[in-house]
């Protein structure tokens, strides 16, 4: 959907690079937001979707498309939506720009251990975490603070990606899989020298303590 300056729009994509039918994604470009010390950087996407009827999550993402400014050491970028504010990146490397960054729980590096222009999947400062179970619907507003007034830079593109994440499976445990007397296992490897792994079972569910005795 084309509104002004900026699109916004829903799309079967997974940033982690999986695509599917639960996953949507919504981005606003051509801002151009200045972002100085005296006036942070603030900008809103509205989203409005149909109820789900579906059983799991969604968890949610951040793309920082493009975040011109020389020196994003100085930055504090937060999320707010309803009454929750995450704060996403913060205490960073120096360098120039956010180009292409995306900010995930599941990535395995963190925005602060790489340099900019941080491009690629990163886990944010604190974890979006903090949004899994909230109502999707509502303004989510990106702020960027700059803590020098030295810079200034411009905020040019950014957005969400909600990821579905689903329950696989319930197990029910039967009454016959449940012990009703200890049970020791083989000892691997055995013989051992100088060390072996035992294992055990029991059906109490307390501190319990293994002997192992030379005989």
């Amino acid at each position: 959907m084309r509104n002004g300056n900026f699109d916004v729009y829903a799309q079967n994509i997974d940033v982690r690079g999986k695509t599917g039918t639960n996953r949507y994604q919504f981005r606003k470009s051509g801002l151009n937001k200045i972002i100085s010390n005296a006036n942070p950087s603030v900008d809103t996407l509205s989203i409005s979707l149909l109820p789900f009827d579906e059983t799991g999550y969604y968890s949610v993402s951040v793309i920082l498309d493009s975040i011109i400014h020389p020196a994003v050491d100085e930055l504090t970028i937060k999320l707010t939506h309803l009454t929750k504010i995450d704060t996403l990146v913060y205490n960073i490397s120096s360098g120039e720009n956010f180009l292409n960054t995306v900010l995930d729980d599941y990535a395995l590096n963190t925005i602060s251990s790489v340099v900019p222009p941080f491009t690629g999947l990163y886990k944010p400062y604190n974890p979006l975490s903090l949004f899994i179970g909230s109502d999707l619907n509502g303004e989510w507003m990106l702020t960027i603070e700059d803590n020098n007034g030295a810079n200034n830079g411009l905020l040019k593109s950014w957005g969400l990606v909600f990821n579905k994440g689903d329950i696989t499976s319930i197990e029910n445990l039967s009454t016959n899989s449940i012990l009703d007397n200890f049970k020791l296992l083989q000892n691997y490897p055995n013989p051992f020298n100088p060390s072996t792994k035992i294992s055990w079972q029991s059906p109490v569910s307390d501190w319990q303590s293994l002997k192992v005795f030379d005989v």
